[in-house]
């Protein structure tokens, strides 16, 4: 089969360019492998959010390579014309609707004329939404769901209120929610269920208005009492087992001083002595647990239905029992089904009302076909305007490599440190990026951006061009989004790379310092806490020696001291002389470990010229640095912008390389105005100039005098480098007399 598609590079991906619809019917039939991507995240693309869910078929948050068919095909089966697509239109040109697309041109006939519009053979966009939305708003939703507002008829309205107050409510395409066909018809099920039950009502609630109240009070007296007729029964059996059923002596005494053991042991008692005739006495009902729901049950039950307050027999009981169980029983039936539960509100809600409920569904899922046909219209517009743009960057991506344009993928513009980048994507897992992002040789900084009223999010940033300086975490600065709203923003995490090639060149010097640097500072806190703790030891050794001075000057003197003793006095000066001499030792020896080092370097330039040793230092910096950056070199070679992106959710078939050119675009310095000037003057120090520059100025004086003094003594070092070498050895002779007199012993 042949093919007009050509084939371009771009940063060393060879990509298919797509400069028109007819090119991009052409490019869904390659083979997956030949496009750039084959499925990108829902997110952060920078497109209208209907198109991408127009997409996103089965709404997983992910677009793939059929997805884009299927659009593609569909809207080539429903326009005729395809320059509305060419141009990136969002007015569509009704003559360029195909047969299929009849529907379509009908819903838009009818909205032009609903809206008077001028034009009548074109729609905007802005159109389709906007008819939607006043249909919406106007209650025709053509989802045959009607919301209680939206119902002319107020007693209509008053009953689709009722119903959602005991059925779960439908959710229209407005927003709002209402009922549909369905939840209607198991409404008018349940209300003749209902409605049944209510004709029973009466012979239900034999006692009329205090039914349940009395049903309620029985309940509460229902066990003690059948306990206490089967006690009766077992006495009229056994007329002996009245004295078994009392608590033994032994048994209460035992229970004294438990209330618990004592609660049970009353709970055991009759709640009064069984008769062998069946009745219970309520004078003779005892104070047990039970004594307050039987008193409430003779208060309120016994007394007013049955006119007597004294006895009760077991068979009127048995007959109070049953009908306060069937009370109870129709309320719980009730309680279960909340329609049914409404109770006398169902008389309330006419059929007539129902029907009219039935009747706005109905209406309402009559303009069904016209509401697709309008979302269909809105959709078909949609695809117009960016399906080609979308294929420009899925199918290929030559936005990407044109400053004149931005990919859908680049999620804004940072400047932060004097730099503008244009390139940001955002970053669903930074943890999970940031692995990847190790692997495409590009330092990646990672932006948290934060926008007012909404979650923040992150992005990666690469830095492509110039120097990575000054790109550190908590760095700050602005990020502005496709709709050109400035945001804050701040780099939370950095992968370092080389960024250009004299970077990479003195990477090996910048280690090297901070090695040197870290090690000295770590030397420094070492000294400063042996420093600390020396001084705290001296201190107390002081003090130590003081308390024992003043302790021998307060002591009495001894009688005869020994011969010995005077020869011990002078001990402390000498002994303070030796640790005096101890000290000039070991500055002696840090002096000669100095005098040697310089010894040495200076044996090596000796026979050097200043020209030989400038060589010397460019000789060691080219082995050094040489290597380093051929190294850098082919890393700066291999950057991948690819693997940002499927860090980022993308799956791309090839790599997307940064070249030096596209590394200047995405990371730049804006250019300063045509026509302007830099005054080269320092104004800050005329602006901090004082009276009295004195301190300045001697400063600048003892820094040029040093200069010139080591200059001075390089150039003239031939001349008293052998006198410092001749009293070199005499300091190591003076050295040994003192040591051999503080190691000889005393006489």
């Amino acid at each position: 089969m042949s093919s007009s598609l050509v084939f371009r590079r771009y940063g060393g991906s060879l990509q298919v360019e797509i400069r028109s619809f007819a090119d991009l019917l052409q490019a869904i039939q390659l083979h997956d492998a030949l496009w750039v991507a084959t499925a990108c995240p829902r997110k952060g693309l920078a497109c209208d959010a209907a198109f991408l869910d127009a997409l996103d078929r089965d709404g997983n948050g992910r677009i793939v390579s059929d997805d884009l068919r299927f659009a593609v095909k569909w809207t080539a089966e429903m326009l005729e014309e395809h320059r509305g697509i060419d141009e990136a239109s969002d007015v569509l040109e009704l003559s360029s609707l195909s047969k299929q697309g009849a529907s379509m041109r009908r819903a838009a006939e009818t909205i032009l004329e609903a809206t008077s519009a001028e034009k009548k053979k074109s729609i905007s966009l802005a159109q389709v939404r906007e008819s939607a939305k006043a249909l919406r708003a106007s209650g025709i939703n053509g989802d045959g769901i009607v919301a209680p507002e939206t119902i002319s008829d107020a007693g209509a309205a008053d009953a689709v209120r009722t119903i959602l107050s005991v059925l779960d409510p439908k959710e229209n395409l407005a927003g709002k929610k209402g009922l549909d066909a369905a939840t209607l018809e198991v409404f008018r099920k349940r209300r003749d269920t209902g409605l049944a039950r209510l004709d029973v009502e009466g012979a239900v609630m034999v006692w009329g208005e205090p039914s349940i109240a009395r049903a309620k009070a029985t309940r509460a007296a229902r066990d003690a009492l059948d306990e206490y007729f089967v006690q009766c029964r077992l006495v009229a059996a056994q007329p002996e087992a009245g004295e078994q059923l009392r608590l033994p002596a032994d048994h209460v005494r035992g229970a004294l001083g438990d209330r618990e053991a004592l609660a049970k042991a009353a709970r055991a008692l009759p709640i009064a002595p069984p008769r062998a005739d069946g009745t219970l006495r309520f004078a003779e009902v005892v104070r047990g647990p039970a004594y307050e729901a039987i008193d409430t049950f003779r208060r309120e039950v016994v007394a007013p239905v049955l006119g007597e307050a004294e006895v009760l027999p077991e068979g009127a009981w048995r007959d109070l029992r049953a009908k306060s169980d069937a009370i109870l029983a129709w309320i719980e039936e009730g309680e279960k089904d909340r329609v049914v539960g409404l109770g006398a509100k169902l008389r309330e809600i006419t059929g007539a009302q129902l029907d009219a409920i039935g009747e706005a569904i109905a209406k309402d899922l009559a303009h069904k076909p016209t509401l697709e046909a309008i979302a269909s219209l809105e959709k078909l517009i949609l695809h117009q305007r960016w399906i080609l743009r979308f294929a420009n960057n899925f199918i290929a991506m030559p936005e990407l490599f044109d400053h004149k344009r931005s990919a859908l993928f680049q999620r804004g513009t940072l400047t932060l440190g004097g730099r503008h980048f244009a390139l940001a994507v955002e970053v669903p897992d930074r943890g999970a990026h940031a692995a990847l992002a190790e692997s495409s040789n590009t330092f990646v900084a990672y932006v948290k951006i934060e926008p007012a009223g909404k979650p923040p999010f992150e992005v990666a940033v690469p830095v492509t061009a110039g120097t990575s300086a000054g790109i550190t975490v908590g760095k700050r600065g602005v990020f502005r989004d496709p709709d050109d709203i400035e945001l804050d923003a701040s780099v939370v995490q950095i992968v370092p790379q080389p960024v250009s090639l004299w970077e990479a060149a003195i990477a090996p010097f910048a280690r090297v310092g901070r090695f040197v640097s870290g090690k000295l500072e770590e030397l420094g806190k070492t000294g400063d806490a042996a420093m600390e703790s020396t001084i705290t030891s001296t201190e107390a050794r002081v003090r130590e020696e003081r308390a024992r001075h003043d302790a021998a000057a307060a002591a009495p003197p001894p009688a005869a001291a020994p011969a010995a003793a005077p020869a011990a006095a002078p001990a402390a000066p000498g002994a303070g002389a030796g640790a005096l001499g101890g000290v000039i030792a070991s500055g002696g020896l840090a002096l000669a470990a100095v005098g040697s080092s310089a010894a040495f370097m200076m044996n090596q330039l000796q026979g050097m010229s200043l020209v030989d040793v400038v060589r010397a230092a460019i000789a060691i910096a080219a082995i050094v640095m040489v290597p380093s950056a051929f190294l850098g070199w082919l890393k700066l070679r291999k950057r991948n912008l690819a693997i940002l992106l499927e860090g980022a959710g993308w799956a791309l078939n090839d790599r997307l390389m940064l070249t030096r050119r596209l590394g200047l675009f995405f990371t730049r310095k804006p250019p300063r105005p045509e026509g302007s000037r830099i005054d080269r003057s320092d104004l800050v120090p005329v602006l901090a100039r004082s009276e009295d520059d004195t301190s300045s100025t001697r400063g600048r004086v003892a820094v040029a005098a040093l200069v010139l003094v080591i200059l001075g003594a390089y150039w003239t070092h031939s001349w008293w480098w052998p006198y410092l070498r001749h009293a070199l050895p005499l300091l190591d002779h003076l050295e040994q007399p003192a040591a051999s007199e503080s190691t000889t012993p005393a006489p």
